[in-house]
């Protein structure tokens, strides 16, 4: 049997729960037409904080809403879902309220040192696959070694958050990127300093926001506040910096557009004292700052401003994982602006298939996209958007 799309999703919970249409578009703040378009697939969900405010809406989960985990859509999707069992069991058992396993001896750091290395540029990679696979040993090893007192080990588990929590996230297990970060924020509490603490609360609040935007906004304010006090620790700007752009997604998801952009002026004002970085494996600097107002444009249904945006930006030495955002983003953004830019929104979607295949395909953005972009109608790029909806499980 099919797939359902997600407005088909949407109708058959909104008759479940017996709710008029006239009530559920009131809820999630957009009219009936609207949502009568949705559900019969004639207007796209692939705008986040629309897919939040309905999830909310009709009382649901994100992940139920979009029908996440998808069926793994090709071989390394598969094998990462197959191995999320391992994962999540090994981020339960490191907490450091428990005793490492009995007869466990872990590797030496300086072999955890090496496998985390690996475990993170996968991450950058979006090989979600390998970081299911290798994460899962090396968080039970860092957890025996922390547990004897080395800070080190603790640190390296903040940082492997980076990779872990997108991994949950983007494979559609929402649940179990929220813990990843509550267990990260443990490790970080007990080294007691500013930058792991702020590593931890931006990865807090951006899993918060792919369940709600209120939880997100108070985790990243209060992470803010925190770090302003500590600006001359080294690491701490870029962090500083990376809080204000999921602050800013939040207000945005929020309605208060003003403040979101005010947090991206700061945001671009700390980059060009920063440069480019490579705290946490977050690259924050100049041109993930435009990757993220341009997400930020879009969803705040500013396609134009967005296209202007993305306008000459230069984001091939940014990780692949923001390459993947910046190329979706545009696609959305040129999808939003009808026909006439469709075939850029096509080429910008397959550009970001190209630049990371796994998170691509596992975004449910991506395949709202995709939905929207086929219901268009044809152009001379059919058959490359019908291999994409093929890949993408649509």
């Amino acid at each position: 049997m099919p797939e359902k799309t997600t407005g088909e999703r949407i109708r058959a919970r909104r008759l479940d729960r017996g709710w008029s249409l006239t009530v559920v578009a009131d809820r999630a703040g957009i009219t009936a037409s609207t949502l009568s378009r949705i559900e019969r697939g004639l207007r796209g969900t692939n705008n986040r904080h629309l897919i939040s405010d309905l999830a909310a809406a009709l009382e649901w989960s994100v992940a139920d809403l979009t029908g996440q985990p998808y069926v793994p859509a090709d071989r390394q999707l598969e094998a990462a879902h197959a191995r999320i069992a391992n994962l999540r069991t090994a981020v339960a058992e490191t907490t450091l309220e428990l005793a490492p396993v009995d007869g466990h001896e872990p590797a030496p750091m300086a072999q955890l040192e090496q496998r985390a290395e690996l475990v993170i540029a996968r991450g950058i990679a979006t090989d979600y696959a390998a970081v299911t696979d290798l994460a899962p040993a090396l968080l039970i090893d860092l957890h025996a070694h922390a547990k004897a007192g080395n800070r080190r080990a603790a640190e390296l588990v903040v940082n492997l958050g980076t990779p872990i929590s997108p991994a949950f996230r983007y494979l559609g297990y929402l649940a179990d990127s929220a813990l990843l970060t509550e267990r990260v924020r443990e490790y970080a509490e007990w080294l007691g300093q500013p930058v792991p603490l702020a590593i931890a609360d931006f990865l807090r609040a951006n899993a918060s926001a792919a369940i709600g935007f209120r939880r997100s906004a108070a985790i990243a304010e209060q992470a803010r506040v925190e770090l302003d006090r500590h600006t001359d620790e080294p690491g701490a700007l870029d962090m500083l910096g990376m809080l204000h752009l999921t602050g800013a997604q939040s207000a945005v998801g929020q309605g208060r557009r003003g403040e979101a952009l005010d947090r991206v002026a700061e945001a671009r004002a700390i980059a060009e004292r920063t440069g480019q970085t490579s705290t946490a494996a977050l690259f924050f600097g100049p041109a993930n700052v435009t990757v993220w107002e341009l997400g930020l444009r879009v969803d705040a249904d500013e396609p134009g401003k967005a296209v202007e945006v993305a306008a000459g930006a230069d984001v091939t030495a940014l990780p692949k994982i923001r390459q993947g955002y910046f190329w979706l983003d545009l696609s959305r953004a040129y999808t939003a602006m009808g026909k006439p830019q469709r075939e850029r929104a096509v080429r910008a979607l397959l550009t970001a298939e190209r630049a990371a295949p796994q998170f691509t395909r596992s975004a449910p953005l991506a395949r709202e996209t995709a939905r929207a972009l086929r219901a268009a109608g044809g152009d001379s790029r059919d058959s490359a958007l019908r291999g994409l909806c093929e890949r993408l499980g649509v």
